[in-house]
């Protein structure tokens, strides 16, 4: 009995401790308002001068989402406790108030009233980058750290650069299917630039013919280059089709290979090689050398299993990429995309 005792003493007591913060630090973002970065910058809160994180800080949850103006901060907030509700909240700045949690048509209808249309969203740890840069550089160009090694060039980004209107406008118009195809539709105004590389790509090109009969029903999947010279193949490695009757069932491998076929030299090219923890789902060609590539990746930092869409830009012939990241994160991935692509195609999952 005193051990049953003395062991629940003991639960108690690491409950009770492991729910205190100690350490992290503090940023300020405007007013007597600070993000506090917690964890190795695992988890951010928003707090005051009279306020530590404990409990959720100011608005019971982390920041995952934030934008501030002079007078408003808007933070999507992602609660403690999962029976919580997931939302916006919106913080007066001069008057200190705080509103209950909204969703976001909500807070962009008091976005626009305020007349902060134009402010710029960050993900909590961008704008933890941000807030930590020279304030008095807020409207220089990115600054950007440079890599180099003998097979790569790397390139990553400490402020926000948006996605140009250009490549947006061209997702729209390409991948709208993608784009709604996750819990929350994507707006193309939230993929930020986080690196650009150069890095080798193969020069083992292999035989091949699209018109080889076990190609024969990948033919209609595959995306020709303006020139008609290449295709984009990203479906023949881990879509597994099989035809039953008169209908085609299919499942898919784990691992995901991306090809470029020149068609006129009969030959393919293996540009890209995936495993299980992130995925392409669609692409197209951007020019006659340039493709974009759109999919997923797992959160390896989230707190919980969560995936982040993301969008690359892939010069096929010198391997020069660009890579932005959808600015928050999901909690389920978007399975059931090549099912909508693909509606003939009957998926055994």
């Amino acid at each position: 009995m005193k051990k049953n005792k003395l062991f629940v003493i003991f639960l108690l007591a690491f409950m009770v401790v492991g729910c205190v913060f100690d350490g992290g630090s503090k940023k300020k973002i405007v007013g007597n308002y600070y993000l506090w970065q917690w964890e190795g910058g695992r988890s951010y809160y928003l707090v005051d001068k009279h306020t530590s994180p404990n409990g959720g800080g100011l608005i019971d949850g982390t920041v995952q989402i934030i934008a501030w103006s002079d007078n408003y901060i808007y933070i999507q907030k992602k609660p403690l406790f999962s029976g919580e509700k997931k939302g916006w909240v919106i913080i007066d700045v001069k008057n200190q108030k705080i509103t209950k949690t909204i969703s976001e048509q909500v807070m962009r209808e008091r976005l626009s009233a305020n007349g902060d249309s134009n402010i710029q969203f960050y993900s909590a740890e961008s704008a933890w980058r941000k807030l930590n840069s020279t304030l008095e550089n807020n409207q220089a160009s990115p600054s950007a750290t440079s890599i180099q090694n003998k097979n790569q060039t790397c390139q990553t980004y400490s402020e926000i650069v948006v996605m140009e209107d250009s490549l947006s406008e061209s997702l729209r118009q390409n991948c709208s299917l993608w784009l709604n195809s996750w819990e929350e539709a994507l707006q193309t105004d939230r993929f930020t630039l986080v690196r650009s590389y150069a890095s080798p790509l193969s020069t083992d090109w292999e035989k091949f013919d699209i018109s080889e009969k076990n190609f024969s029903d990948y033919q209609d999947k595959i995306y020709y280059s303006p020139n008609g010279s290449y295709a984009l193949d990203l479906y023949s490695y881990n879509l597994i089709l099989n035809k039953k009757g008169a209908k085609t069932h299919a499942v898919l491998d784990a691992d995901i290979q991306i090809y470029v076929i020149d068609i006129a030299h009969h030959q393919r090219l293996p540009i890209l090689f995936l495993g299980p923890s992130a995925s392409i789902n669609d692409g197209y060609w951007l020019s006659d050398s340039t493709v974009i590539l759109v999919g997923w990746e797992r959160c390896f930092d989230c707190t919980e299993e969560e995936y982040r869409p993301d969008v690359c830009k892939v010069n096929v012939f010198t391997g020069e990429t660009v890579k932005y990241d959808y600015i928050t994160t999901f909690s389920h991935y978007n399975k059931d995309f090549l099912k909508q692509k693909f509606p003939k195609i009957i998926f055994d999952f």
